[in-house]
């Protein structure tokens, strides 16, 4: 239970620094002009190109000296790492597909851009920020190697369950629970993210 709790708090810490940070640079890069705005948009995506484990290795060292080591804010740190340049990406597009004209016409009406970005613009990219989200959630809760090698007293669900299982050899059991305890809090997530999810589709039943 207490890894369980543990893994919940990452992928919550890990949700929310991407999409604050991944949902700010995507509305940067959609609605201003900069030089170099292609390459570096390009280049968030560069952090996907290496293995967890090599992220992981140098992190040990990092976190260990900011004294985020084995502790759930490191992990959260660690995962946001990807989860940000995939949610840059998809909230870019997102807020690209809605009209500036929009907040425009709310600022003509009195509206600061402050407002008009919270009451017009946030509302219409919901379902790309949902689905970042959803991805963020699920890349934290899947993650197993890095957390293998950035936790000791303190693992994740996941790894409790890794552990389990290269100990119960031939109990199928045990890997069945272990497996089905896995699934539920996506399963979970994923039924109430989905409704925002079909409004990206055009309302399709997925």
């Amino acid at each position: 239970v207490p890894a369980l709790i543990r893994s919940l708090e990452i992928c919550a810490l890990t949700v929310l620094i991407s999409l604050s940070i991944g949902g700010m640079a995507g509305y940067a890069f959609a609605r201003y002009i900069f030089k170099g705005r292609n390459a570096l948009k390009f280049s968030v995506l560069f952090v996907r190109m290496f293995p967890g484990v090599a992220i992981a290795l140098p992190m040990v060292i990092i976190l260990a000296r900011m004294g985020f080591y084995d502790q759930p804010i490191g992990l959260a740190l660690v995962y946001s790492v990807g989860s940000i340049a995939l949610t840059v990406w998809i909230t870019a597009s997102i807020f690209l597909g809605i009209p500036v004209s929009l907040e425009e016409a709310a600022q003509v009406f009195g509206a600061t851009k402050t407002q008009a970005f919270l009451r017009v613009t946030l509302p219409l990219a919901l379902p790309g920020l949902a689905a970042a989200a959803m991805y963020a959630f699920l890349g934290a809760w899947n993650e197993t190697v890095s957390a293998i090698i950035l936790t000791q007293f303190n693992p994740t669900f996941p790894v409790v369950v890794y552990q389990s299982l290269l100990g119960a050899v031939g109990q199928v059991n045990l890997a069945a629970a272990g497996g089905l305890t896995m699934a539920i809090p996506a399963i979970i997530v994923t039924f109430f993210i989905r409704r925002y999810i079909r409004q990206m589709w055009g309302g399709v039943t997925v």
